[in-house]
């Protein structure tokens, strides 16, 4: 969504490409940290997990950064956009967490 969809239609969300881009790859690595986690990680996937979510939620602290410093740029879907996301994001990671710790018992 971000790399493609957001910076096609930049005027509608209001986020520049600049900043899209590179959130936009941090959310790719991500994803493929964690399906290679998934894979590789054997019996200390609890500990890659944690380190999942805890980058989950660094993103989100990014992005919030982002958004309150080109709030006077961003357009009301933009805006939505932004909160959806932060909002799935931290429901994943609570569940991530949750899931890491459930295997610890």
């Amino acid at each position: 969504m971000l790399g493609l969809v957001l910076t096609t239609f930049e005027p509608i969300f209001g986020m520049p490409a600049v900043a899209l881009y590179p959130l936009a790859g941090i959310a790719a690595g991500l994803s493929l940290y964690s399906f290679l986690s998934y894979f590789l990680a054997g019996d200390h996937w609890s500990s890659l997990l944690k380190g999942v979510a805890v980058a989950n939620l660094l993103y989100c602290c990014l992005t919030i950064g982002l958004v309150t410093f080109m709030i006077s740029e961003l357009k009301a879907l933009g805006l939505l956009y932004f909160a959806g996301e932060i909002v799935v994001i931290v429901i994943l990671a609570t569940l991530e967490f949750k899931v890491a710790r459930y295997r610890r018992r």
